[in-house]
């Protein structure tokens, strides 16, 4: 190994030279059959394909992509090579070329990879994953039927205490084990770890495992009052009473059994408590609205 030309976890596209090997450029380029071979002309096949297509991406081939090492390749393979400052044969030599099957890709290096390192043909010097990370649920055989999250809930995935990322659950799958796969999209198109997906460099290959919370109801916010705060009326609208004797419509956006958050009303307000028909305001005695943390607004008054 005589030089790495890329960081450990980086995206690469086709035509990037990763490393040099006896200062000879490894140049990457997208294929499933790997190198195993000298290609030079006359040869034919699926990497003689996939040579045409790197060099085509890279302005070098403009001939028929069609896996057949012709004179066309073989003057294309002779400009790519000047183009990297090397012997101009129009032979691609084994070691030349990297395949991996998708592109762009992060390759990350072996840890026994440095320049100096001696490499042996069975040597894994890189790694490729996908350059955007897939997120999955795994569900525990023990889990609850009820608590299992379905297509289209919300899952929030925390890798640290202070980031949150929202995934919707897109489709389920079911192991070689048994068990049910949940895959996961982000918002609008966008992977699950938006724009934070480089603070997962330098990928592995490997699974990671991150906490996360299956989202049943939508957090809301806004001002909260006390389930019996809140009266209905005979058409079936949601009001609440002022101290001053003011009825004052309300939309109740979310609720459990201590509180109601409602639109309509603002923090500090004071309201009255129904005693028993909905329509029919407590005696004296009032309770303010509260934010959604619990804490009272300021307000003395009407208002």
């Amino acid at each position: 190994m005589t030089s790495i030309a890329i960081d450990n976890g980086a995206v690469v596209e086709s035509g990037t030279v990763a490393y040099t090997v006896d200062l000879r450029p490894v140049v990457i380029a997208e294929g499933v059959t790997p190198t195993f071979r000298d290609l030079v002309g006359g040869e034919s096949g699926a990497d003689v394909r996939q040579l045409q297509q790197m060099l085509a991406a890279g302005g070098y081939f403009t001939g028929q992509v069609n896996g057949v090492y012709g004179t066309s390749t073989t003057q294309a393979v002779s400009r790519w090579q000047r183009a990297l400052g090397v012997e101009r044969t129009g032979e691609v030599a084994r070691g030349d070329v990297l395949f991996v099957p998708g592109l762009p890709a992060r390759l990350t290096l072996s840890a026994d990879v440095v320049v100096g390192a001696q490499l042996t043909p069975e040597q894994t010097v890189v790694s490729a994953v996908a350059s955007t990370p897939e997120f999955a649920i795994v569900v525990s055989g023990n889990m609850q039927q009820n608590l299992i999250p379905h297509t289209g809930e919300t899952i929030d995935v925390e890798p640290t205490e202070d980031t949150r990322w929202s995934a919707t659950v897109t489709g389920s799958t079911t192991d070689s084990s048994g068990q049910t796969v949940l895959t996961l999209a982000g918002v609008d198109g966008q992977p699950v770890c938006g724009d934070q997906c480089e603070s997962l460099v330098p990928f592995t290959g490997e699974d990671r495992t991150f906490p996360g919370r299956v989202v049943t109801v939508p957090e809301v916010t806004g001002p909260a009052v006390p389930p019996a705060a809140v009266g209905t009326a005979a058409d079936g609208s949601r009001f609440v009473v002022r101290v001053d004797g003011t009825r004052v419509p309300v939309t109740v956006v979310a609720a459990d059994a201590s509180r109601v958050v409602v639109d309509g009303v603002e923090v500090g307000d004071v309201v009255q408590l129904f005693s028993s028909p909905a329509d029919s305001p407590a005696a004296p005695g009032g309770m303010p609205a509260e934010s959604p943390d619990g804490s009272q607004g300021t307000s003395d008054g009407d208002d």
